[in-house]
């Protein structure tokens, strides 16, 4: 009787141990699934329109020249640029999925104009360029992307990008002063802040993960 009991026992510990490794199986792949996601953290909607949009992976600073040993041309880390041109004015990012306007005097660029914060949200939400009609403005960490720290101004492949100016917005609001908006500056590759009343350019961004 008691050898029954400890085998009742034995069993129990044994499907116990296996539930347990399922579950740290299932997460494992969780973590591993969203490991390289990463948005803006901004969560509070100052207006009409879309800036949450997911970023997957982080890319490489487009650097190649080693300035000092250790430096970011030694290691170059990240995900290597990986562009599409998908022969229809647009050009898809293979690292984060998403779709953009390419030439910088296109309709998905609104032609090369300038427009202030709200009506380039406006413009974007309602665009209509290459056979889609989901085009929003891009979120900070999504148009800086683009970014490439290497060769000269402006800092961007302009092989899958061309006639590509200076500043853009973003539809970030920068939050110590709802006020003001990010942009993107491609002649210094940098983000900073402007007044929404300002008048940048635009590029239009669809899709993601």
């Amino acid at each position: 009787m008691n050898e029954k009991k400890v085998l009742v026992k034995l069993a129990g510990a044994i499907v116990l141990l296996a539930v347990l490794a399922v579950s740290a199986c299932v997460e494992g792949k969780e973590a591993e699934d969203t490991q390289d996601v990463v948005v803006t953290g901004q969560t509070t909607e100052d207006r009409g329109g879309y800036n949450g949009q997911i970023i997957a992976g982080l890319t490489v600073t487009g650097q190649a020249t080693e300035y000092r040993s250790g430096d970011d041309g030694t290691h170059q880390a990240g995900l290597s640029f990986d562009y599409t041109d998908n022969g229809d004015g647009t050009v898809t990012d293979n690292n984060t999925g998403l779709m953009w306007a390419a030439d910088g005097n296109s309709a998905g660029c609104n032609n090369g104009n300038n427009l202030n914060w709200n009506d380039a949200i406006d413009w974007a939400n309602e665009l209509n360029f290459a056979g889609y009609t989901d085009w929003r403005l891009p979120n900070m960490k999504e148009l800086f992307s683009l970014v490439k720290f290497e060769e000269s101004a402006p800092y961007i492949d302009s092989t899958y990008f061309p006639n590509t100016g200076n500043i853009y917005w973003t539809s970030t609001t920068y939050a110590p002063s709802t006020v003001a908006a990010m942009f993107v500056g491609f002649n210094f590759g940098h983000v900073r802040y402007f007044d929404k009343t300002y008048d940048y350019r635009v590029r239009a961004v669809r899709g993601g993960p």
